[in-house]
């Protein structure tokens, strides 16, 4: 399986002949996880895209889901990489170790009815297409609440 980690200060790694340079900026919108509802102010303030600063993103070639490589974002929610064309996902989580952790939690059979099944991650995803000549791409990821978390009151 080949990954690679590019850091924020700069890693690099040697690029491809089919592989381009891509800019993605990864920004975010979010449900509201509070107590009491909201008022519509605070709602649509929610879905307004803003970058999602200095956290790890993984992404993954749509064509090859073995292949995970995890990047952390700037200050400005930004990362710069070499791409192939063709269709990825970007994800807040590696959608290969969710799918261990569900697979384990099944495997214990009767009893694990109260535990919080971690499926809801696959949900934090968004897709891109990267073009022929790589460039600029901006992706949206929506967060939702965590269902294995307590209401808030």
């Amino acid at each position: 399986m080949m990954a690679f980690l590019i850091s924020a200060c700069g890693g690099r790694k040697a690029v491809m002949d089919d592989e381009h340079n891509t800019i993605l900026a990864v920004t975010y919108t979010s449900d509201y996880c509070g107590g009491a509802y909201p008022d519509d102010e605070i709602l649509e303030e929610l879905m307004i895209p803003k970058p999602l600063e200095k956290e790890s993103i993984y992404i993954f070639n749509n064509e090859n889901v073995e292949e995970i490589t995890s990047f952390q974002l700037n200050k400005e929610g930004k990362v710069s990489l070499n791409l192939k064309q063709g269709k990825y996902s970007v994800c807040m989580y590696n959608h290969i170790q969710v799918a261990q952790e569900m697979e384990e939690l099944l495997s214990k059979g009767p009893g694990t009815e109260g535990l919080c099944p971690p499926d809801w991650k696959f949900q934090i995803s968004s897709e891109l297409e990267v073009g022929p000549n790589g460039g600029d791409y901006t992706v949206n990821l929506h967060l939702i609440c965590d269902p294995c978390q307590e209401p808030k009151p």
